[in-house]
């Protein structure tokens, strides 16, 4: 009689092992199968809204300073030099926009003139967003071409925006603006928002 009792216990606990083998390997066939690919394709989904969403709202960034740039590029005569640096911060100001460094690139992409605004006051352009301003003239496709957008740089996030200058043919205005840390948190929650 234990005998059979020992195979029943046997047989029952090979039942029990193999239902919970099968529900195991069954559940993960479902899993990886089906909910996993849809999973995937949602986490893609997001991901695509999220980037368009802060590519949309990087962008906000580049329209105040494209239309500033088409009004200080339309500028006949610039002006002297000293009284460029204020024209063009009180254009952009009238545009929305703020300019952290500005320049009018000769033929040759080297800049004639050029100012950054650091902490409020108004200086001589560095070098490295010299060199940044500079890609502008071999970037636009055309004489009269627009070029605009927004860079990473080791400072942080940076748009620009350019257009040929009317008042020395070959000649690109280029103004850009440095992402404040208030702009990037801006952006922190710009993407939680699109991912939730």
């Amino acid at each position: 009689m234990d005998g059979v009792k020992t195979s029943q216990r046997a047989r029952l606990l090979a039942l029990l092992l193999g239902i919970l083998l099968l529900g195991v390997l069954g559940q993960s066939i479902v899993i990886d199968s089906y909910l996993l690919e849809n999973f995937r394709r949602l986490e893609e989904n997001q991901v695509r809204a999220s980037a368009r969403l802060i590519r949309l709202w990087l962008d906000n960034f580049v329209q105040p300073l494209e239309a500033t740039a088409r009004t200080v590029g339309g500028w006949q005569a610039p002006g002297p030099a000293g009284d460029w640096p204020a024209r063009v911060i009180e254009a952009a100001q009238n545009r929305g926009a703020a300019v952290h460094a500005a320049a009018q690139l000769g033929p040759g992409g080297e800049p004639a003139r050029g100012f950054a605004v650091e902490r409020g006051a108004v200086g001589p352009l560095g070098a490295s967003t010299a060199q940044y301003l500079k890609r502008h003239a071999s970037a636009a496709a055309g004489p009269a071409a627009a070029v605009s957008g927004w860079m990473a740089t080791p400072r942080g996030l940076f748009a620009t925006a350019s257009r040929p200058a009317a008042s020395a043919p070959g000649a690109r205005v280029v103004l850009a603006r440095y992402f404040t840390t208030e702009d990037l948190a801006t952006l922190e929650d710009t993407a939680a928002r699109a991912s939730n």
